[in-house]
């Protein structure tokens, strides 16, 4: 039987409508597939990490400062792509909420830190390396000697004084050759011998294959500084020092720096 005009009319609009609401399915669709495809956060693990951060008697427990840098990337890039996706979940300000502490403790953290410093250079006649800190003023006189910096005072320091770690007159304690390596300052860690108080209190007693040895095993600003210690100790004639055999072999071993005195020794006016 022919359909009539109106009852074509009204299969047309029916059609339309249909269509209409399949698109609007789909469309929900869609937003709904961009919400369950944010990336989700693991705050609780992020919250935990940060509560194991603790500080006893010097000792830091917990993540290490990579592993909290690492933590504070990927927490930014998920609260970047939450705000991308124009989500409100509570993700986002969950996120957002760890990021901060994490930043908070990395604060903290850096402002309980410590790190010690050894004098590397041996000094007589009352002499001393003197380092004026902001909040506190330090004077090395014997090699070896320490002394532990809170984390500002020893930023200071590397900025204020870094010649006297490049001449190695300071240097970095070997348990924090990571921060020397970062700050790009000299550690005790690696050297070939590291001169002690109790090294120059010895010396008189060494024997002159013991002194050649033992000179070899020190680093070259190492070296100086004994050289010069023993030519201070020879022009106040010291026992043990002021022995021609011993300052023979110093000299081959400083390029001449004995002559003078051997000179005198050996009656020679010509000095």
């Amino acid at each position: 039987m022919a359909k009539t005009k109106e009852e074509k009319e009204k299969l047309l609009m029916a059609e339309k409508e249909n269509i209409t609401n399949e698109e609007n399915i789909a469309e929900s669709t869609v937003e709904e597939n961009k919400v369950d495809s944010a990336p989700v956060v693991n705050v609780e693990v992020v919250t935990e990490a940060t509560q194991n951060i603790n500080t006893t008697q010097g000792q830091q427990t917990g993540p290490s400062y990579e592993e909290l840098l690492n933590i504070i990337q990927q927490l930014s890039s998920e609260v970047q792509a939450l705000k991308s996706n124009n989500t409100q979940s509570p993700q986002q300000s969950d996120s957002s909420a760890a990021l901060s502490d994490i930043l908070s403790t990395l604060a903290n953290r850096k402002s309980d830190r410590e790190v010690s410093i050894v004098h590397n250079c041996e000094l007589v006649g009352g002499l001393t390396t003197h380092l004026d800190l902001s909040n506190t003023s330090i004077d090395f006189t014997h090699v070896g000697e320490t002394r532990l910096l809170s984390w500002q005072q020893f930023e200071e320091c590397a900025a204020k004084y870094r010649s006297f770690f490049e001449r190695r007159v300071i240097l970095i304690d070997s348990a924090y050759a990571e921060i020397a390596q970062k700050y790009g300052l000299p550690c005790v860690e690696g050297t070939k011998h590291v001169l002690t108080q109790s090294d120059i209190a010895k010396l008189p007693t060494l024997s002159v294959p013991e002194l050649e040895k033992f000179i070899e095993s020190l680093e070259e600003a190492d070296k100086v500084t004994v050289f010069n210690y023993w030519l201070g100790k020879c022009y106040s004639r010291e026992e043990g020092f002021y022995d021609r055999y011993k300052m023979d072999t110093l000299n081959r071993l400083s390029n001449n720096l004995f002559d003078n005195i051997l000179l005198v020794m050996n009656g020679d006016n010509r000095a």
